[in-house]
């Protein structure tokens, strides 16, 4: 007998890669605004902690990005996005585009959003994201969110932090920084 004989013989382990972005719908999809405090996760509020901080420090509310740093807290970093606001063929003329996609982000989506709008994902998530963003760059402090959906016939949930900043000190909210963290879908 040659030693192929005796190797194990299972078959190869498949991975299930899901359709594209574009391409993708969520079978259910509800989310809530909580208050930032209430905010399950210690990393997430440990972000508002770290915005507040540059707000005051710059003294201006939303803080520039030249004050505030995300690697404050570093374990948010890999599931964090930052997005910045463009023109947009949508009825308020801007959308948001995604600048910077951190790697659980990417590996949790199996795709590198990074250059494109929310618009490139299926209409009912596009408005969530842009009725978020809006509300939180309008309101110019940061805001949390709880959403519970069914991914690939799965329940699936997260809680996140929308925090409003500026590219500059004297521009007006034009980046939103994105980081949310799963919690249990009850």
């Amino acid at each position: 007998m040659s030693d192929h004989d005796h190797r194990d013989e299972r078959p190869a382990h498949r991975v299930w890669h899901r359709p594209p972005v574009e391409e993708r719908a969520d079978q259910v999809r509800t989310w809530n605004e909580q208050p930032v405090d209430d905010l399950r996760n210690p990393a997430l509020r440990a972000l508002a902690e770290a915005w507040g901080r540059a707000a005051a420090s710059e003294g201006i509310r939303p803080p520039s990005r030249a004050v505030f740093s995300p690697t404050e807290v570093v374990e948010t970093l890999s599931r964090t996005t930052l997005l910045e606001r463009v023109e947009g063929p949508v009825e308020s003329g801007h959308t948001w585009r995604y600048r910077l996609v951190g790697t659980e982000i990417v590996d949790l989506v199996q795709a590198d959003v990074t250059g494109r709008t929310i618009e490139h994902y299926h209409p009912p998530l596009a408005a969530m994201l842009r009725t978020q963003f809006d509300a939180t760059a309008a309101a110019g402090v940061p805001k949390a969110f709880t959403v519970r959906t069914v991914v690939d016939h799965r329940p699936y949930a997260y809680e996140k932090i929308v925090l409003p900043l500026r590219s500059a000190p004297d521009a007006e909210t034009d980046q939103i920084m994105v980081a949310s963290f799963p919690i249990d879908a009850d």
